[in-house]
């Protein structure tokens, strides 16, 4: 080699960076509806958990979670909470309902999130009941026909008959409060009154759909 040897090549200075995410976690949820011990005291507990699967190549990147929720499927995803990359499940809790959508994702050691996992919803467990019996008689005491207590409920469709078959009262009101009058506000005879009840559950999934029809009789006692 012919000495002395000058280097006139270029000199060029660069780090390495990382910028692919850690894998796509899969998620599913459950609440009281599949299991009765996420529901207590008035607390209403959605189990997120997830799993990155076995096409993951390198499960050790991932170095925690970030969890995502939005009530309503046609919202936008709101940040909930970041976990480590030891947890694998997160327990939502709220005191107003179980409907809502979730998404989790992946972050690696240097902050590189993930896409967001398949999208989770779940529904309320509405409940609705009606008794069949009430004495409308001024004393105070079981003068008003209404539902028993209930939840997740949006509206109802009540419609209460006489014994020929007319209809005497109807309303949208879960609560019904039916005073025993008809449709002119007149008080009705003591007897046996039919009614058909359709039920329309709060949901994430969209506009509130009926999940139930109910039917029976009430009897009037003044």
């Amino acid at each position: 080699m012919p000495s002395p040897l000058f280097n006139l090549s270029q000199i060029a200075c660069a780090r390495p960076e990382d910028i692919v995410p850690a894998c796509v976690p899969s998620i599913t949820v459950q609440n009281s509806c599949d299991n009765p011990d996420l529901s207590s005291g008035g607390l209403f507990i959605n189990r997120v958990r997830w799993n990155l699967g076995n096409d993951c190549p390198d499960p050790s990147d991932v170095k925690g979670y970030r969890i995502y929720y939005k009530p309503n499927i046609d919202t936008g995803f709101v940040f909930l909470d970041q976990v480590g990359a030891v947890s694998d499940f997160y327990d939502h809790e709220s005191t107003t309902g179980q409907a809502g959508c979730y998404g989790v994702t992946s972050l690696d050691s240097l902050g590189n999130e993930s896409d967001t996992s398949n999208v989770f919803c779940v529904v309320n467990c509405p409940f609705y009941q009606l008794p069949n019996v009430f004495t409308p008689n001024g004393d105070g005491a079981n003068d008003i026909y209404t539902s028993y207590p209930y939840q997740f409920i949006d509206h109802v469709n009540m419609r209460i008959y006489n014994r020929w078959g007319q209809l005497v009262f109807e309303t949208t009101d879960p609560d019904i409060e039916w005073q025993g009058t008809n449709l002119a506000g007149n008080d009705l005879s003591d007897g046996v009154y039919s009614y058909v009840c359709e039920v329309f559950e709060s949901s994430s999934l969209g506009p509130a759909t009926s999940n139930m029809v109910l039917k029976g009789f009430i009897e009037l006692l003044r």
